[in-house]
């Protein structure tokens, strides 16, 4: 075990969420949460996988305060004034750390099935930010919004719903 690697990424996310805490990004929980993700990415990953880490982080705490006034007003706002728990954290970075958990526990993680683990990590990224993204995307400026299984539309903020704007 690289116990400086280790201590180092225990600083690292102590210091960052924190910041996201007085930032009013997280609640409580999500510090917990995010703190425990963090060091778990930057031990198995390391800097690269940490940074996708960040940008999803980021750009999903900015998704959420684009009009978060209006959406509030329309009550489809995320609850807690928009602050993420730990629940968010683990349904949104469990797929990329387990991907990455597994890399790293790979005998040759050089090899094609530890690349494989990497595009898996860095996938699921994706998939959660965009989902995240459009769905804030979608509440604040979508216009006309439907269930793909009915066709028919929906007020805004219906669960599986989709509109142009959030797509």
């Amino acid at each position: 075990m690289n116990w400086r690697l280790l201590a180092t990424a225990a600083l690292v996310n102590a210091a960052l969420a924190l910041l996201a805490l007085a930032a009013g990004a997280v609640n409580v929980s999500g510090v917990v949460g995010g703190f425990f993700i963090g060091v778990v990415i930057l031990y198995s990953g390391g800097w690269a996988p940490f940074g996708v880490l960040l940008i999803f982080f980021l750009m999903g705490s900015a998704a959420t305060r684009l009009g978060y006034s209006r959406k509030a007003a329309l009550g489809v706002a995320q609850e807690g004034r928009g602050r993420r728990g730990a629940g968010h954290a683990f349904a949104n970075c469990g797929a990329s750390v387990a991907a990455l958990v597994l890399y790293r526990l790979a005998d040759h993680p050089e090899a094609a099935a530890g690349s494989w683990a990497l595009v898996a990590y860095a996938a699921a990224f994706a998939t959660a930010l965009f989902d995240t993204v459009s769905s804030e995307i979608g509440q604040l400026y979508g216009r006309r919004p439907f269930l793909v299984t009915t066709l028919r539309r929906v007020p805004v903020g219906t669960e599986g719903a989709v509109s142009v704007e959030g797509t």
